[in-house]
Parts: structure tokens; sequence; C-alpha cells
């Protein structure tokens, strides 16, 4: 099974995989993908120009409605700059 990948895209709109999906559904419909799972993670991917608010407000539903784990996805150039900078050189300096 592919991961579940919740996205709020730059204007609010929320997608499950793709598929865009009501606030006011994300919840149920999260859980019932869910129980279908063994993982049991949902995975959260909004858009970086979006406001920070906005995020929370979506992830504090989700949670809010039952969904125990949420894994937030980092933009994978931050990621690599971080695992860079902190490389083995790093605590030579």
């Amino acid at each position: 099974l592919p991961p579940l990948v919740l996205t709020v895209e730059k204007d609010g709109t929320t997608k499950v995989n793709g598929e865009v999906i009501a606030r006011e559904e994300l919840a149920p419909r999260l859980l019932r993908m869910l129980n279908a799972r063994p993982d049991k993670v949902v995975f959260f991917d909004a858009d970086s120009a979006m406001a920070y608010g906005v995020a929370l407000d979506v992830m504090d539903l989700v949670r809010g409605g039952g969904v125990e784990t949420l894994a937030v996805l980092a933009e994978e150039s931050v990621v690599t700059a971080a695992l860079d900078a902190s490389g083995p050189s790093a605590g030579s300096r």
C-alpha cells in the first residue's frame, strides 16, 4: 500500500494522496483509510508558502478526529542541507 499523505495546498485545499477531501470529511475518511492499514501513519505535507497557523489548524483537526500518528514531511533540500551541516566534520570545527 502507498503511504497516506495529507497535503494542504497554498489555498488551503486539503488532499489525501492527491484526492481533494473537504476539511469536515478529513478525520473520518482518514480513520477509515487507517483502519485498513497495518502502519497507522498519516504523513503531513503543507505548502511552504501557506500560513503556519493554517497548517496547524489542519493538523489539530485531524489529530482531534482520532488520527494518532501524524508525521510531518520536510522539504528535501532543507533536510539535505541539515544533514550536510551535521555530517562527520561538524563536530571537529
